[in-house]
């Protein structure tokens, strides 16, 4: 299988270094993004400050780059409709650029290629497949949605899987992102020209404080969830450079009966352990750091609450943990 990616940010480069390291039938082909100077992308491709420098690196001969035996193509350019897709098969668009959704999903259906988006667009016309959530399926287009919806839906399942669930309310806690500002200034991002609020705060220095925010987390898991559910969210911006806390409140139909190790053993059995985890020690969010699963759930802060309600706390790496997610459910 013949994969290009586009857009070599966060998501992009962790989704190259998963791939290329992994003995498959897939190969990267093609690398597109906008960056005109593609010795500083490959720079970044080897050297992450937050999962370190890659042994085995990139190198890059004129418009190409080199890996072990393999050559990768790099386009600069925008809309990768308009190129030669002869040596792609699949692509994943890790740009965060919204699209005409609309007409790459004709292209795919015309030429029989699929495009499979690492965000979550509103009016999608096409299909969503989470793990442990969505059945696979062989969609042309395709979103894998947003690193919480990936990290927080599996739990939501396998609790509604085990008792009905009434509501939920979520509070997470996420690092930092590339369009927040160092210092105080305006919410016009330098780095993501694209992004822009009206909450003045989201302009503050991300390096300093707790930033409240409003998220797309309830509108997204909505439209992943294959069930109705009443959901509330909101999240923080912490000045932390990689993975995500989320306290959970689950609110059930039916009174609980069972025991606190009960129920996270009952729910835990039917988690595929590839992509969920249960831990036990005391552990903080650096110790999550890389973990390969979309989602871990902290058994020390598993409470019921009342005799209807849980709360409970997962982590999961926003963007390596997310970036494995995907290439489990596309590539495996």
């Amino acid at each position: 299988m013949k994969v290009a990616i586009c857009g070599l940010g966060r998501i992009g480069r962790c989704i190259s270094r998963i791939l290329t390291a992994k003995e498959k039938t897939q190969k990267i082909t093609t690398f597109i993004d906008i960056e005109e100077d593609i010795e500083n992308l490959c720079y970044l491709l080897n050297h992450d400050s937050t999962y370190g420098w890659l042994s085995n690196k990139f190198r890059v001969s004129g418009d190409k780059f080199l890996y072990d035996k393999n050559e990768i193509r790099y386009y600069k350019c925008d809309d990768y409709l308009n190129l030669d897709w002869s040596n792609i098969d699949i692509l994943l668009d890790c740009s965060g650029v919204n699209r005409d959704w609309s007409k790459i999903r004709d292209f795919c259906l015309k030429f029989n290629k699929k495009v499979i988006v690492t965000h979550h667009p509103e009016k999608f016309p096409g299909e969503f497949l989470v793990e442990g959530v969505n059945k696979n399926n062989d969609a042309n287009l395709i979103s894998t949605s947003i690193c919480d919806v990936v990290g927080i839906a599996p739990i939501i399942c396998s609790f509604n899987n085990w008792s009905p669930l009434k509501s939920i309310s979520i509070v997470s806690l996420h690092p930092w992102l590339s369009y927040q500002n160092l210092l105080d200034g305006s919410l016009k991002s330098v780095s993501s020209p694209g992004h822009s609020w009206k909450d003045y705060a989201l302009g503050r220095a991300s390096t300093e404080s707790l930033i409240p925010k409003q998220t797309t987390i309830t509108r997204a898991l909505k439209d992943v969830l294959p069930f109705e559910l009443k959901i509330e969210s909101m999240s923080y911006r912490v000045p932390t450079a990689s993975v995500t806390s989320a306290i959970l409140h689950l609110n059930f139909f039916k009174e609980i009966k069972e025991g606190e190790k009960y129920i996270l053993n009952s729910v835990g059995k039917e988690l595929d352990e590839k992509f969920f985890s249960i831990s036990d020690e005391s552990l903080v969010s650096i110790d999550f750091k890389k973990r390969k699963e979309a989602s871990i759930i902290d058994s020390r802060f598993f409470k019921i609450v009342d005799k209807n309600s849980i709360r409970l706390i997962c982590w999961y790496d926003n963007e390596w943990g997310y970036s494995e997610s995907i290439v489990r459910r596309i590539f495996c």
